[in-house]
């Protein structure tokens, strides 16, 4: 069972009979992670309608570069919201029960910087943190800084991956 959400979900079709051939049951939800009803929303209607959850992962991400002197705080902002925000909304909605797995979905940026990209390295790093104190808590907690290369989708082949 996966439960995908985005303020605009759309499935892949190709991805999705591949999935469904192997029994997965995928549904969509539209949601957005900045906003604390409408992740509270989804998930009352997830619990309603498939099995306990047994796992969340964050990657949501808006992207402006720029130089920071350059950037209006709208822009530093926006960008900060789908990572902060939307991981403090989940680590709220999901931080009592336990789950096998809590991923947030960062990049090398947090740790290596990246001159264009201050917010979003500001961001993941808070991320990193967030996670930091789940794992203090006793939760699940995995945080993946993934290469800016990897962030583009990979071609999917039925008997792949």
């Amino acid at each position: 069972y996966l439960a995908l959400s985005s303020r605009n979900p759309s499935i892949n079709a190709e991805w999705l009979e591949v999935v469904q051939a192997e029994g997965a049951v995928v549904k969509t939800y539209a949601m957005d992670v900045t906003s604390r009803e409408s992740v509270h929303a989804v998930h009352k209607q997830v619990c309603a309608e498939m099995p306990p959850v047994a796992g969340v992962a964050n990657g949501a991400m808006i992207l402006i570069d720029g130089l920071f002197a350059n950037k209006t705080h709208a822009e530093f902002d926006k960008t900060l919201r789908p990572k902060v925000q939307g991981t403090v909304y989940l680590d709220e909605t999901f931080g009592q029960g336990d789950l096998d797995f809590f991923v947030v979905f960062s990049s090398l940026a947090c740790v290596s910087g990246n001159m264009g990209q201050t917010a979003y390295a500001a961001a993941n790093a808070f991320m990193c943190s967030l996670i930091a104190g789940r794992r203090m808590r006793g939760k699940a907690g995995s945080a993946i800084n993934m290469p800016g290369k990897y962030l583009q989708p990979f071609p999917l082949r039925r008997g792949v991956g």
